[in-house]
């Protein structure tokens, strides 16, 4: 995945498809952040696989891998991905970077007016709040 909106967190949720008669490691990655789920049995009668949910990870970074790596124990056997959709866990408005609390630690220009965005509190605002004014060096508020 490339050109990501700022953002300090990503979980993934997706659906495993299998055939897996025996035991199976299902490995998968968002980038380096590595998660394992062992399958022990047979998918069951009425579903044809697993919905699966990563932990949610610290991420800042424009683009993401996503990677899938399966570790079979028998013979003809298979395994899908489908249905992955992100959760993103998107900083405030004009805010380029934001830390793991959502607290924005550098702001945009404005899309809208092409003007500088200033930091104040965490949050970026194209005019400060009362009773502050915006220093274009520093762009804080």
């Amino acid at each position: 995945y490339m050109n990501l909106p700022a953002h300090y967190s990503i979980r993934a949720r997706f659906f495993v498809l299998r055939s897996a008669t025996s035991t199976m490691t299902f490995n998968y990655y968002l980038d380096t952040h590595k998660f394992t789920y062992n399958y022990n049995s047979y998918p069951s009668s009425q579903s044809l696989g697993d919905i699966i949910t990563t932990d949610k990870i610290f991420h800042q970074n424009s683009e993401l891998t996503v990677t899938f790596e399966v570790i079979f124990s028998g013979m003809d056997e298979f395994i899908g991905v489908k249905e992955l959709i992100l959760f993103i866990g998107k900083c405030s408005n004009f805010c380029l970077f934001c830390d793991s609390s959502a607290n924005c630690v550098k702001c945009a220009i404005s899309p809208l007016t092409g003007n500088y965005t200033f930091l104040y509190k965490g949050q970026c605002y194209e005019q400060c709040p009362e009773t502050t004014f915006g220093n274009v060096t520093s762009k804080l508020c």
